[in-house]
């Protein structure tokens, strides 16, 4: 973070740093602060997370912890608020929490990392707040989201990567709509989900020694919605490779991992089983609402350095995501099905 953003955590949290260090790989936006009272973690939000927004992250961090789960505890700035705001963006401080990012390439960390995810889950039971305040990208229909990013794309290629994404687009769009369609048609009539899910469960989410979770670090995307989406995202993230290049779509999925991932989850909550045939559907709109934002970081004129970045090392990335839900759902059904018999 720069000098000023650290004078202002000082002043408005009443400590002084003697030091700040990248955490983990994680980007300028979260930095490991060593002070004069003790090791903290210092986060700033994007400007679309008004205080609002996080603090209804915070509260649920909260009833986490009061039931169990290690998440960390958040300081007060010195008018009682743990929010501070400055030149527009939210900043919060928290106690680092022990324990190291549990590998999750590792296949004998499938065990571990599912578990994580139940008892995060397990920690959000009861929380059902009044008024919880989420993000717009989690209240709007998916085609309108990519109508908005189709106005900032250029009108003609100027490079490999407009190329790709200009010739992409009508895909992206044509899944939107049958997305939103299907959500549509599947909610109508059915009561707002009333469980709340991590969101973003991911490769920095579960802190551990060995085999023993020490923390879960989820801030950013905590709302109403199914168990399901939660766990198919995990699912993704531990058995499909996105990355390698000139892959078979069928050969990024690694299905053995995937079953075993199943049963470790289902051993904790067996009440998944009858979700499994939402699995696709949610990867899909999942992954057509992470290529949106992706992109849309490398297109926005407001994006930080750091954003563009991360588009450029994640162009086709969430895309891999969607062809897998759309191309390979029902094989995914049988597999995961199997796997619980």
């Amino acid at each position: 973070m720069s000098p000023d953003e650290l004078k202002q955590l000082e002043d408005g949290f009443g400590i002084k740093v003697i030091r700040q260090s990248p955490l983990r790989h994680s980007s300028s936006t979260v930095v490991a602060l060593e002070t004069d009272r003790g090791q903290r973690v210092a986060k700033r939000y994007p400007p679309q997370y008004t205080p609002e927004m996080v603090l209804a992250q915070q509260d649920a961090n909260v009833h986490m912890r009061g039931l169990g789960t290690p998440t960390p505890e958040f300081y007060s700035t010195g008018n009682g608020s743990t929010v501070m705001v400055f030149d527009g963006s939210a900043y919060i401080l928290m106690d680092r929490l022990p324990g190291d990012v549990a590998d999750w390439k590792d296949p004998d960390n499938t065990e571990l990392v599912m578990q994580g995810l139940a008892l995060g889950h397990n920690g959000l039971r009861g929380f059902n707040p009044e008024g919880f305040a989420q993000p717009p990208r989690f209240t709007t229909f998916l085609v309108d989201q990519a109508e908005n990013l189709e106005g900032l794309l250029p009108a003609s290629p100027k490079s490999d990567t407009d190329r790709y994404v200009l010739g992409t687009m009508p895909y992206i769009k044509e899944v939107a709509a049958k997305s939103d369609a299907f959500w549509s048609g599947f909610l109508s009539g059915l009561p707002p989900p009333r469980r709340y899910i991590l969101g973003d469960y991911n490769r920095e989410s579960l802190l551990a020694k060995g085999k023993d979770i020490t923390g879960l670090v989820v801030l950013n995307h905590i709302r109403p919605g199914f168990l399901a989406a939660d766990v198919v995202h995990t699912l993704d993230l531990l058995a499909i490779d996105k990355e390698t290049e000139g892959m078979e779509l069928e050969e990024r999925v690694d299905w053995k991992r995937m079953s075993e991932a199943m049963q470790a989850y289902h051993g904790n909550n067996p009440e998944i089983a009858a979700d499994i045939p939402l699995f696709p559907p949610l990867l899909q709109a999942k992954g057509v609402a992470d290529v949106i934002q992706t992109w849309r970081k490398g297109y926005d004129p407001d994006a930080s350095q750091g954003q563009r970045d991360y588009f450029n090392n994640r162009v086709s990335f969430f895309v891999v995501r969607v062809d897998a839900a759309k191309r390979l759902g029902g094989r995914m059904i049988d597999v995961l099905e199997s796997a619980i018999k």
